[in-house]
């Protein structure tokens, strides 16, 4: 699969016997928990012991609620080599190590979704979402 794709010039410095496969816009999520508080409470009134200090009847809870957000981290370039996933964002750098990767899938968003051993899992929205999974699949089962 290595002696068919594209072999690209990129304005990286690429390790030795390192090409890159794939350069394309993208954006950089990552699934983040946002918790957010609901206060509910039932009839309460205030009794007036005397002047500046009252009373309060009546009783009110508190909730939190977490949900799963998809929120974007950063937009920049995903590179794809022979070796490893670079992202060169506005804000933000990160390399992916093949040997790092767990799996590589599909997300609901429409982005790609890279599992890692360690840390994040980042969801990287491209043109072509197919394209870059079949790539990363392929490249994946070669490397040693």
């Amino acid at each position: 699969m290595t002696n068919t794709l594209p072999q690209l010039h990129v304005p990286l410095n690429l390790q030795r016997g390192e090409v890159c496969h794939y350069a394309a816009a993208a954006v950089m999520n990552e699934m983040r928990t946002e918790t957010t508080r609901v206060v509910s409470g039932g009839p309460s009134f205030r009794i007036r012991i005397f002047k500046g200090f009252t009373y309060r009847l009546g009783s009110s809870s508190s909730q939190k609620i977490k949900r799963d957000v998809l929120e974007e981290v950063d937009r920049g370039t995903l590179y794809v080599t022979n070796k490893r996933v670079i992202f060169d964002g506005a804000r933000k750098n990160t390399i992916i190590r093949f040997d790092d990767i767990l799996a590589v899938v599909p997300h609901d968003s429409g982005g790609v979704e890279i599992d890692k051993t360690a840390g994040r899992s980042p969801i990287f929205a491209v043109g072509d979402p197919d394209w870059l999974v079949t790539l990363l699949t392929g490249l994946l089962a070669q490397s040693p």
